[in-house]
């Protein structure tokens, strides 16, 4: 409790001088497959500091608008598509965990948005689920969001992943640093997608442990007192039963939590807008202008 006790002030601390010389941040952790309701009743004591320091909807959705253009499945490939690109189906094309009608050439990845505005930015993209950063990340590539300092990483798993993250944020000063989680995803199709099932609780529990690691290694940082960082998380979708897919109610509720940084603290959001309020989230933190022309659906969250 001393870790997070100890996370709080100086998170606290950080943005309370004003930010007004530091230099701007952002972490963005996706967590595949985490049900609203088990993210409330799981014991999740590092998402919960980031809460109290942030703001949160539990009314997020997955999925689309119902009945529109813009419905999509509430799977993995639209889902972290739309996270990722800030559309829905109707403009980046991915209608399943295939990428074949991807439109990313016209709706990439935010890295692209993110170098277009500031060419000198480092990303780094790491990731459990491969297509995120073999499919979704190649479209920014494509369009020159990468270069040489750059990281993007596939692990084998999420212990892997965090490892990865963590080193990085010891070694690297990146501007934007994305991560994705897969464990909770996989519990769920395994034992039931329910903060009953002891199988996706534990995994839910390990995967807050994940998150406390991350942020830890930012406050750890030798420059951290000199930056300003957001922490944004949300997730792709929920399940019903050992599925989704679907446009159930425990398929499409999701949340999204803005932390730190320029986030308003302790205010709850309800309803909140689908995921693809990321990216225009953290356009608005880094201080860089969001474009009409790129056809983003959501204002920013939480700030």
């Amino acid at each position: 409790m001393r870790r997070l006790l100890l996370f709080i002030v100086t998170l606290t601390l950080a943005a309370c001088d004003g930010g007004a010389s530091k230099t701007k941040h952002a972490l963005v952790i996706g967590i595949d497959g985490l049900r609203v309701d088990a993210l409330q009743q799981v014991s999740t004591p590092a998402m919960d500091v980031l809460i109290a320091d942030g703001t949160v909807t539990y009314e997020a959705i997955a999925g689309g608008e119902l009945g529109t253009v813009t419905e999509q499945r509430t799977l993995s490939g639209p889902g972290w598509s739309s996270i990722l690109t800030g559309v829905w189906v109707d403009k980046h094309g991915v209608e399943d965990n295939g990428f074949d009608d991807a439109r990313y050439d016209e709706y990439p990845h935010f890295f692209a948005r993110v170098r277009e505005k500031n060419p000198a930015a480092y990303l780094s993209s790491f990731v459990t689920w491969g297509p995120i950063n073999d499919d979704i990340l190649a479209s920014a590539e494509a369009n020159a969001a990468f270069s040489p300092q750059d990281a993007g990483n596939s692990a084998e798993g999420d212990s892997a992943v965090t490892a990865a993250v963590v080193a990085h944020l010891a070694a690297e000063t990146p501007d934007v640093v994305f991560v994705q989680l897969d464990d909770i995803d996989y519990q769920g199709h395994r034992a039931g997608f329910s903060p009953m099932a002891p199988e996706y609780a534990s995994a839910v529990e390990t995967v807050d442990s994940q998150v406390g690691e991350m942020v830890d290694a930012i406050v750890a940082r030798p420059t951290y007192s000199m930056e300003d960082w957001l922490v944004v998380l949300t997730t792709d979708h929920g399940g019903n039963g050992v599925l989704h897919g679907l446009q159930s109610d425990e398929e499409r509720t999701i949340f999204i939590i803005a932390s730190g940084g320029s986030a308003v603290r302790g205010r709850v959001v309800s309803p909140g807008p689908g995921h693809t309020a990321v990216p225009p989230t953290v356009m608005k933190h880094l201080g860089l202008e969001v474009d009409d022309a790129w056809g983003w659906e959501s204002e920013p969250f939480g700030l």
